[in-house]
């Protein structure tokens, strides 16, 4: 998956796995997080931190067991 930063006409250069959008659309996990599992690679801090605003880690609420 590849993201552009809003207002730019340039491609960003980040680079991320569906494992890593689908814990930063969930909240399971933050940005920071994603790189120790290589589900997210490059990026510069400033879209990392663009990333990180819309998609902020949630508290986890449901913990029964299936």
């Amino acid at each position: 998956v590849k993201a552009a930063t809003l207002g730019s006409k340039e491609a960003a250069t980040i680079e991320m796995t569906i494992e890593g959008l689908s814990a930063l659309v969930y909240g399971t996990l933050p940005v920071s997080d994603l790189t120790s599992f290589n589900w997210l690679k490059g990026g510069t801090q400033e879209e990392r931190a663009v990333l990180s605003d819309w998609f902020p880690q949630k508290t986890i609420w449901m913990m029964e067991f299936f």
